[in-house]
């Protein structure tokens, strides 16, 4: 019986201190500031979005990280408040158009609204995925416009 209580002492001081572990280095860990970030890759929207259309290896390499690409936006989305700043590249009459969708931070809501379009810009954001139709960037900013 002392064995059985020495080990579960054990096993509750390994829990914690595993616990403790996971809350300090993966929990607690500070985010990333994406309008700060530096982007691993420059590029125009063109070659982006063809690219993750064409599953290249380069395309990959951009998956989770901030990149920064320009492009003539057409068109402006609001899905509740979220702005999504898109670049169209093909049109299909029943799914609509594919392109680049890019998701703005909150701050960055008055600069859309005020944007003219279709304009040439040029957009920072991390590169989330692509679905199939769109490239998806999220947290994004202008980075000139």
């Amino acid at each position: 019986m002392h064995k059985i209580k020495k080990l579960i002492f054990a096993m509750l001081i390994l829990g914690l201190l595993g616990g403790s572990y996971f809350w300090f280095f993966v929990y607690n860990k500070a985010h990333v500031n994406y309008k700060t970030a530096q982007p691993i890759a420059k590029m125009d929207a063109d070659s982006c979005y063809y690219a993750f259309s064409t599953g290249s290896e380069e395309s990959k390499k951009w998956l989770g990280q901030v990149i920064e690409i320009s492009g003539i936006a057409q068109s402006i989305e609001q899905a509740d408040s979220l702005h999504i700043l898109v670049f169209e590249f093909e049109v299909d009459e029943i799914f609509g158009a594919s392109g680049i969708r890019c998701s703005f931070l909150p701050e960055q809501s008055e600069t859309l609204k005020n944007l003219q379009l279709p304009k040439l810009v040029s957009v920072k954001g991390f590169v989330s995925g692509y679905n199939g139709s769109d490239v998806v960037l999220e947290h994004c900013s202008l980075t000139n416009h």
